[in-house]
């Protein structure tokens, strides 16, 4: 990430496989590591600085693709998503810290 431009955020999650119906019974409880990579620029560009996430391995569940930044910050869940703004607005009302993964203050 040294390397990389402004506008690209990546991030690692640990976890377990969920016993859910969305991942294949025989994973539930396996532990992975998720790589987790937002790009706010041409999909072009973000599809050729995420494949190197792409060469690590076959990933059990791929959800990487175009998606608009209303669904990333959906993905917030509205509470706290709304709280996170609140956050913001208080510590860092004229946006200071903007850059990867922003989220604006209350206007």
């Amino acid at each position: 990430m040294a390397q990389a431009p402004e506008d690209i955020a990546s991030n690692f999650l640990f976890w377990n496989i969920p016993a859910h119906p969305n991942f294949p019974e025989e994973l539930h409880g396996t532990p992975v590591v998720i790589p987790v990579a937002v790009h706010s620029g041409a999909i072009e560009d973000g599809e050729r600085l995420i494949q190197p996430l792409h060469d690590l391995g076959d990933p059990v569940l791929d959800l990487s693709g175009p998606m608009p930044y209303t669904a990333v910050q959906a993905s917030y869940g509205s509470p706290n998503y709304d709280r996170l703004v609140e956050l913001k607005t208080k510590y860092d009302p004229t946006n200071l810290f903007r850059l990867n993964q922003n989220i604006p203050p209350a206007k």
